[in-house]
């Protein structure tokens, strides 16, 4: 019999409606970062030590977030390399660290200021966290859910030049075989990560809570830098290329080719003090020798030169300077100097992108743009060009 003179239907009814509401389901996370690192433990030295900020930048091989060095607050960039996308000839033997990514070698052996500084090294199952200097100035605020610049394009191919070793000495590196990662490359810990020759720090160390949701930061790029200010003149833009030309050339001297350059792998801060970032794409060959041919493309298209959009095989020296053209293009008239990718292969300059250019940095961008790559400029021509 119904109670009170409520019947069963209109108390089951009230009681639904005096129930909890459902609770929102959980949004999806809004950077890579962020759905990668939410819910699984990262390795306890690096979480004892650092402290995750936010999203840098993000593509299919990694994802760069921004952290704080806790002893010291010093400010970070750490990239997360995914270990199965690491293409085969990625890898090298590491005296020290065993096998790691190439990037991080050679961030770890190279010195200069246009350079981006190595920190420490991490890895465990799934990652490693390259942990390096945070350099350049926010040039644009975030906006929403745009999507984040990628970090590489790769293009594995198992017909590459094999990296070869040269001997230690001031004008080469001593560059250990490429090989396939082993379970030796690190020492397993007793929870299941595993710990780089750079983790010197005891594991028991109290790991700090996990900080909010990551966000997209504010980007730090010469990309946005542009952005903001449309184009530079031609001191400051000489000024910026200036220092892009001597880390390249540094790096030249080592044996080591980038090949990557474009506005997006350098950051820049207020000063207009420039480095050069994301090795991904790197090749280290003999500077002693005659540089190897490659048949794979490892970079941007746009800042790809005449003979790798030809199809033809090519050598990353003198890929480097087409893009250091491209760049310097884009830095005098932001834009790139060619209208399309078949002006590029003949090496024919939009005339709007000339615009009131100096006869010299017009004399600089043909020599770096030459489509016969043995008639382009060397990279020490450019380095000792009037305009630079």
């Amino acid at each position: 019999s119904p109670l009170l003179g409520v019947s069963h239907l209109q108390s089951t009814s009230m009681a639904k409606s005096l129930s909890a509401p459902p609770q929102p389901t959980p949004s999806e996370p809004k950077t890579v970062s962020a759905k990668h690192l939410a819910t699984r433990p990262l390795h306890p030295v690096f979480a004892a030590n650092y402290t995750l900020g936010d999203e840098l930048g993000s593509g299919g091989f990694g994802f760069v977030v921004s952290a704080t060095r806790n002893e010291d607050s010093l400010p970070v960039a750490v990239k997360f390399i995914w270990k199965t996308k690491v293409p085969s000839h990625g890898w090298v033997r590491d005296p020290t660290l065993g096998v790691i990514p190439l990037e991080a070698f050679v961030l770890r052996v190279v010195d200069h200021p246009c350079v981006v500084k190595f920190h420490e090294l991490f890895d465990d199952e799934e990652f490693f966290y390259l942990v390096m200097e945070m350099h350049g100035t926010p040039w644009k605020a975030p906006e929403g859910d745009a999507p984040a610049a990628p970090l590489a394009i790769y293009a594995p191919d198992s017909s590459e030049p094999v990296l070869s070793a040269s001997p230690s000495g001031s004008d080469s590196l001593s560059l250990p075989p490429p090989c396939s990662p082993t379970p030796s490359s690190s020492s397993p810990s007793s929870d299941g990560t595993t710990t780089s020759a750079t983790t010197t720090a005891s594991t028991n160390l109290k790991v700090p809570p996990r900080p909010a949701p990551m966000s997209r930061r504010t980007s730090r790029d010469l990309f946005e830098c542009i952005e903001q200010h449309s184009r530079f003149p031609e001191s400051r833009a000489a000024w910026v290329f200036a220092q892009i030309v001597e880390a390249v050339y540094y790096l030249d001297k080592l044996g080591i080719a980038h090949r990557d350059i474009k506005d997006e792998n350098c950051v820049i801060d207020s000063e207009w003090n420039v480095k050069l970032i994301d090795f991904g794409s790197a090749v280290i060959s003999d500077p002693r020798k005659p540089a190897p041919y490659f048949n794979r493309f490892f970079g941007t298209m746009t800042f790809a030169s005449a003979e790798i959009l030809n199809g033809q095989q090519y050598r990353a020296p003198h890929a480097e300077v087409w893009s250091l053209g491209v760049l310097l293009s884009i830095l005098l008239s932001g834009e790139c100097p060619f209208s399309d990718p078949s002006a590029a292969k003949r090496g024919r300059i939009s005339s709007r992108v000339k615009g009131s250019w100096s006869p010299a940095a017009l004399d600089l961008l043909g020599g770096c743009v030459q489509v016969d790559p043995e008639r382009r400029a060397t990279i020490e021509q450019v380095r000792e060009h009037p305009w630079v």
